[in-house]
């Protein structure tokens, strides 16, 4: 703790300013004592703008509102208000002292959250919610920084803090409370606003429960349902779904779903009308019994699913087998490498296995050179053929696991599935309607993902198809992204997409890196612990490199035009992992200005990618200049080459 500064003149003798706990740009939190009543609180201060200053005059009635707000609210998940007072120079609030941290801390540092200390957390804050609701106070910034706790491992009670956006009925607003901010209809943090609050429609309880749905799943999943910069976030909340978290922590019960699913609802009638329903659902979603998990994952056991197909990191999604049929085979390790990945259907059935290798910047010997990547892999709406076994006689022999031999499959309606290793022919459709016959939608659909390629002059997709449910990966400009997810919706595809929204200066590096760039979750991956940092938090990554091993080449590639390479020709053996503390002396880094959209960039090559040692800092125009080159030789040279984008969101505390 520091030093205390910047004490306003008017506060009471009483309050002895014992430390700094936190300053800002338009005041400080102090930690003191009440000398009059003897006991520790902290003290909120805000210096007093200028009167020309129009968006600090704002801020200052925002804070004055707080305190009316919260100072009214005697609930012990409620942090209390203690006093308040002003003077010509700063406002001050005098409030409870909570020394736990807050929600946010512990989702930083990747805290895991055990389902009943989830269940306890979010109960708490339920509670507090229809304590407020039921005075007229609807809260409107519900999110993990304004959830304190009392104590920080293992966590605390839970005490709401911040109610400085607060929505309150009227017989509890002075004559300038009603004074809302230009543009207040979206205050908020965009992450946990809902569709209303976006669309600048009345915020009531609704809009609190489904910020709670948002920090719920953010505690069951470790990571946000809608994740992005605030274009894409926007575009999320207001159009798709989330996945599942059950699909995202295996460990969460099902019954969880349905309670996210409700509590982020997009119209709000549909959500939970009170908190205390939504805490009443939750305790029920808990303690339900569990069903044992099957062998085989099933997403929809009805139709076939679409086999994720993004090098080492594949994703196989298998389907129940029908009664009487025998039970699929385990799948080889490395299957994925095999699988298709090309732009178009044509491709598709001409690349056969190829196609991943060159993915991976490998040419089979016996295939002809491949063309340049398009900007857009579809994997195939097919279940992706299995890599080559030895050969079954006819009948079927026993599967080793089975004392007793497998039955032949009794004939069916729908097309026999291609035998094992040859690619599928192009009579084949993998996705069938319950009479045999494709769902039209999904032709349409198809159509749709071929043409997505003409939409990107700078970003990269990955497409699959499940039915006609799209899940997106990549990277792209908003506008991009907003046209091929508007080309997909006319098509009648519900979207489940995750791609990262980037800015236009990233572009020449992104078109470099097409040919090469892997899905999220695959070999080689860069992640970052947080992806939103503020000024003075630690920027850690952690990196895992493919299957077969590599140089790692690493940038952050910075809004403003500059790019820093934090790793050069770093050797990782095959599968390795590390985090950049352990690989990086300087790591890690510690956020300051410039802030905005970052971008992190990792590449592995067989050999060093650089003929000639790159400096630490260059432009993005002349780094791209030298990168496109440098990739076309490493895959000359017939080695493997892939790469990765995520993105960072760098803000001013």
């Amino acid at each position: 703790m520091t030093a205390p500064t910047g004490i306003p003149a008017g506060l009471p003798a009483r309050y002895r300013v014992e430390s700094e706990l936190g300053v800002g740009a338009m005041g400080r939190v102090v930690a003191a004592f009440d000398a009059t009543i003897r006991r520790r609180v902290a003290i909120k201060i805000m210096n007093a703008p200028p009167a020309n200053d129009r968006i600090g005059q704002e801020s200052f009635q925002r804070f004055r509102r707080e305190a009316q707000a919260a100072g009214g609210l005697k609930h012990p998940g409620v942090v209390a208000i203690y006093d308040f007072g002003e003077d010509a120079e700063a406002a001050w609030m005098v409030m409870e002292l909570v020394e736990g941290g807050t929600l946010r801390d512990l989702l930083d540092r990747q805290y895991q959250f055990g389902l009943p200390e989830t269940q306890r957390i979010i109960t708490e804050v339920l509670d507090a919610l229809a304590f407020c609701h039921e005075q007229g106070v609807v809260h409107r910034d519900i999110k993990p920084a304004n959830i304190m706790l009392t104590r920080a491992d293992p966590p605390g009670r839970v005490k709401i803090a911040d109610f400085g956006i607060a929505h309150l009925k009227p017989d509890q607003q002075d004559g300038d409370a009603d004074l809302t901010t230009v543009g207040e209809s979206q205050l908020g943090t965009p992450s946990y606003m809902s569709p209303e609050q976006f669309r600048g429609d009345a915020a009531d309880r609704r809009s609190d429960i489904w910020a709670t749905g948002v920090v719920l799943y953010q505690m069951l999943t470790g990571k946000k349902p809608f994740p992005g910069g605030y274009a894409a976030v926007q575009y999320k909340v207001l159009h798709e779904d989330p996945v599942p978290p059950s699909r995202e922590a295996p460990s969460t019960p099902p019954g969880l779903d349905a309670v996210i699913a409700r509590a982020l609802a997009k119209d709000a009638a549909a959500r939970f009308p009170d908190a205390r329903e939504f805490a009443a659902a939750l305790a029920a979603a808990v303690a339900a019994p569990v069903a044992a998990a099957p062998a085989t994952e099933v997403f929809r056991s009805s139709e076939p699913q679409v086999v994720g197909s993004v090098g080492d990191g594949a994703r196989r999604i298998i389907t129940a087998p029908k009664p009487g049929t025998p039970a699929p085979a385990a799948p080889k390790g490395g299957g994925g490498k095999g699988a298709l990945l090309a732009g178009v259907a044509a491709v598709l059935l001409l690349a056969g296995g190829g196609g991943a290798w060159w993915f991976l910047g490998r040419t089979p010997a016996s295939a002809p050179e491949q063309p340049p990547a398009p900007p857009i892999r579809i994997e195939p709406t097919r279940p992706e053929p299995a890599r080559p076994e030895p050969p079954r006689p006819d009948p079927p022999r026993p599967e080793p696991p089975r004392p007793e031999p497998v039955r032949p499959e009794p004939p069916r309606p729908e097309p026999v599935r291609p035998e094992p290793g040859r690619p599928d022919t192009p009579g084949t459709d993998a996705q069938q309607s319950p009479a045999g016959r494709p769902d039209p939608r999904e032709a349409a659909i198809d159509a749709a993902m071929r043409g997505m390629e003409i939409h990107l002059s700078c970003g990269w997709m990955q497409g699959s198809r499940t039915g006609t449910r799209v899940r997106l990966t990549g990277v792209s400009l908003p506008q991009e992204l907003s046209t091929v997810h508007n080309s997909l919706a006319v098509a009648g595809a519900t979207l489940d997409s995750a791609v990262e929204v980037i800015e236009p200066q990233y572009c020449p590096l992104v078109r470099s890196l097409r040919p090469v760039l892997v899905a999220p979750g695959g070999r080689p991956d860069v992640e970052p612990r947080a992806r939103r940092v503020q000024d003075g938090d630690r920027l850690t990554l952690s990196i895992t490199g493919p299957e077969a091993g590599g140089v790692v080449n690493l940038w952050f590639v910075m809004h403003d035009g500059k790019a820093l390479r934090l790793l050069t020709d770093m050797r990782m053996a095959p599968g390795q992992r590390a985090a950049m503390s352990e690989t990086a002396p300087n790591f890690p880094w510690v956020i300051g200005p410039p802030y905005g959209l970052e971008m992190v960039m990792m590449v592995v090559t067989e050999q060093p990618l650089f003929t000639e040692q790159r400096p630490f800092e260059e432009s993005i125009d002349q780094l791209s200049a030298a990168l496109g080159p440098a990739l076309q030789a490493a895959r000359a040279r017939n080695g493997r080459v892939s790469a990765r984008v995520t993105t960072v969101e760098t803000l001013a505390r």
